[in-house]
């Protein structure tokens, strides 16, 4: 399924809410949103669920800077309702997503990496197929599946692209990084910051680092850092069940 991403220009609202809504889910310190807008398309209301580790005042000026620079609307700081909760008890009400299984195997002279997740009652699978096969090839392709497996649990989640896998040797032994990107629509790649990697207005993260240490092997130790770099960042995983505290 297309994602409303790519549908939107620069200096235009959406007719859809959810896509203000992923924008605004995106902002460091929020959790989820709901856009409410008139007949008339234009909007009434945002409440926003929000963790309390960062200053309200900030939270609401990132979003305002948002709105006006992705979709060139100057929105009333009045129009957005925050709601901020403790982020350690909000982790332990909300699921999320837990790795269930990762899968080995070679087929036609090709690698293949399946790895389950769960969210909930909800399971998903994500495949990737590699030529590679050796151990670091297997982490690369371990990381791939997971993203898989994470798109299937959303339907407007952001593109988000695997840079890099690296096993790092520590002193307390030995642990995975993987680099994440969101891949973002043309006319807006312009609006990040590259030497801050993220929107220097809105707090847009556009970079993710994931780590895990490696307690078995290391594809999944790979799939448990995809997993670290995102279950935090990105509250799109928790979005339906935060949405109903909104509603």
């Amino acid at each position: 399924m297309e994602s409303s991403w790519s549908n939107m220009r620069r200096g235009s609202l959406p007719p859809n809410p959810t896509a203000v809504e992923e924008r605004i889910n995106l902002v460091r310190g929020v959790y989820a949103s709901q856009v409410i807008m008139s007949p008339t398309h234009e909007i009434q209301e945002i409440h926003v669920l929000a963790s309390s580790r960062r200053n309200p005042k900030q939270i609401v000026r990132d979003i305002e800077s948002l709105m006006l620079v992705i979709f060139g609307v100057r929105l009333d700081y009045r129009k957005i309702s925050l709601v901020q909760v403790d982020e350690a008890r909000f982790e332990q009400w909300s699921p999320r997503v837990r790795l269930q299984q990762v899968r080995l195997s070679t087929q036609g002279g090709n690698r293949r990496a399946q790895v389950t997740l769960q969210l909930g009652p909800r399971d998903v699978t994500g495949e990737a197929v590699g030529e590679r096969s050796d151990t670091l090839g297997d982490a690369e392709l371990a990381a791939e599946a997971t993203l898989r497996a994470v798109r299937e649990l959303s339907d407007t989640m952001p593109e988000i692209q695997l840079r890099e896998v690296k096993e790092v040797q520590l002193q307390a032994g030995r642990t995975v990084l993987v680099s994440l990107e969101l891949t973002l629509p043309e006319g807006e790649r312009e609006l990040f910051d590259a030497s801050q990697n993220r929107l220097g207005l809105a707090g847009l993260e556009r970079r993710l680092l994931g780590a895990a240490w490696v307690r078995g092997d290391l594809p999944t130790a790979a799939a448990r850092a995809v997993l670290s770099a995102l279950n935090r960042r990105l509250p799109v995983f928790r979005r339906a069940e935060a949405s109903d505290l909104l509603s």
